[in-house]
């Protein structure tokens, strides 16, 4: 799964998709996955063609899947992917709605009114992380919204930016603080592996 969702990021960004495709993309391939068994040699089909549907959903124009094939280096053909793609659709009974954490996560950002882009771009950048760690996307999709948001207003030290978002949510601050650790916990983990 961290492969395959390492490599939707990567693609996401490759087709200049929004962050809601991102998303989406992965909901729908862990929703398929959790209803199905599925071997490891199409983990990679089941991820590009939950892409398709989601962009297909979320996105003006969704990529040619000729574009999927290239990118999946081959390893597909449009039969296959057209294929899974029905297969997704019809076990998920053509439920595909999912209102991402950066849904929420842009909401709670708008009525900060911080316009501050640096606190954007950094909890999208940490809602993108936290993508790749199932428990952490198990957590109400709002409730991560609002702990990313003050993860990063406290990285960037930003101090009372982001009172007013209180008004919006009813977690309390215990809720809040155990996700933040679990986050924080996860990010220092990809940072130390990493050098």
């Amino acid at each position: 799964r961290l492969v395959v969702i390492e490599w939707l990021s990567y693609i996401n960004h490759y087709f200049n998709k929004s962050n809601e495709t991102l998303f989406l993309s992965a909901n729908i391939m862990d929703r398929y996955i959790s209803k199905k068994r599925i071997s490891l040699n199409i983990y990679q089909l089941v991820g590009i063609s939950s892409f398709l549907i989601a962009s297909k959903y979320e996105d003006i124009n969704s990529p040619p899947i000729d574009k999927l094939i290239y990118i999946s280096k081959n390893v597909y053909n449009h039969d296959d992917i057209v294929s899974m793609e029905k297969e997704i659709l019809s076990t998920l009974n053509y439920d595909i709605f999912f209102v991402s954490p950066f849904h929420f996560f842009s909401f709670f950002y708008i009525v900060s009114e911080t316009n501050n882009k640096q606190l954007f771009y950094l909890g999208n950048l940490i809602l993108e992380i936290c993508l790749l760690n199932t428990e952490i996307m198990s957590y109400s999709q709002s409730l991560l919204a609002i702990s990313v948001i003050y993860i990063a207003e406290k990285c960037l030290q930003i101090i009372g930016g982001t009172n007013n978002i209180k008004l919006f949510y009813n977690y309390s601050e215990r809720e809040i603080k155990e996700i933040q650790k679990k986050i924080i916990l996860f990010l220092s983990h990809i940072v130390y592996n990493e050098s």
